[in-house]
């Protein structure tokens, strides 16, 4: 297992999952180490053995030297919107804009919400008037985004305070789910054609967690991670579409930047909601199993 150097949380975390595989099977010998120019040594070393190498986010420089390597990637939206398309994983209706390329939007309807195509941390997520779409350069932290294209996609509407729904999967297995609803101190959201400001998003200052068991949820998360077999952890995001009740996957976050069992994000969300996101499926030993299951097939 490889963690970031940056997110000692995530070494601890992992430390805890590999002592709960020393009790599950005596056949897997769980390893912890941190992604840095000094983990070649540990590859030299692991190079004698089958291998399976897991790592939530990608890995920047520990490159093993045999085994199969799990890891999270960087995809473009567009990307995961045709995988899960092509496993029938209902997507909301997009378009790909480019400096070259601007379609004709209307067709999703009198707002729509654009996105950088290579984005994160929800930078540049906004809602406009599909009349006014034009393709620009997006504002997103990543670095080389800016050469990308943009998503204009049609806008779900989940209610008077929009809801969202994070399914958080290992190997196409729930650890976790959270249904986020926006503060009900901010003004509603009475229909999907009077924005005049209002956010969009579910996740302001003020929003409210709550652990989600809803298995319609929890099946589509799961269905969804189908569409990305070499990535092993996704936090993968729904929305259900009001008043009709259609569930739509709107993003999947394959970098893998979502692993918030002790993160300071997912201390901050457990501390303020009350809740514990370890308690729900079993957390760090449910990973556990998951990763010795895992091990036994795809080691090489």
């Amino acid at each position: 297992m490889v963690a970031r150097g940056r997110q000692p949380n995530m070494i601890a975390d992992f430390n805890q999952i590999a002592a709960h595989c020393r009790d599950i099977a005596s056949d897997v010998c769980p390893i912890t180490l941190l992604d840095s120019p000094r983990s070649i040594l540990r590859a030299i070393f692991l190079a004698a053995y089958p291998t399976l190498v897991f790592a939530p986010q990608r890995l920047l420089f520990y490159h093993p030297l045999r085994g199969t390597v799990c890891s999270g990637r960087l995809l473009p939206k567009s990307e995961e919107y045709r995988r899960l398309e092509a496993e029938a994983i209902p997507v909301p209706r997009w378009y790909l804009l480019s400096r070259s390329h601007s379609p004709d939007v209307s067709a999703l309807g009198r707002y729509v919400v654009t996105k950088p195509d290579y984005g994160g941390r929800g930078a540049d997520v906004r809602i406009r008037r599909a009349s006014r779409v034009r393709w620009k350069p997006p504002n997103t932290p990543v670095r080389f985004a800016a050469r990308s294209g943009v998503i204009a996609q049609k806008f779900i509407y989940t209610g008077r305070w929009p809801v969202s729904y994070r399914v958080s999967t290992l190997f196409g297995r729930t650890l976790c789910s959270l249904r986020v609803e926006t503060s009900h101190h901010r003004r509603a959201l009475d229909s999907p054609d009077n924005f005049d400001g209002i956010p969009i998003t579910s996740s302001h200052l003020g929003c409210s967690f709550w652990l989600n068991n809803e298995p319609e949820i929890i099946a589509l998360g799961e269905r969804a991670h189908r569409a990305f077999p070499e990535i092993p952890f996704l936090g993968i995001d729904i929305l259900r579409e009001e008043p009709s009740g259609r569930l739509y996957v709107i993003e999947v976050n394959s970098a893998g930047d979502v692993w918030h069992f002790s993160s300071r994000t997912g201390r901050s969300i457990q501390q303020w909601a009350g809740i514990d996101f370890a308690s729900q499926y079993g957390g760090l030993r449910r990973a556990a199993e998951i990763l010795v299951t895992e091990t036994r097939s795809q080691a090489r």
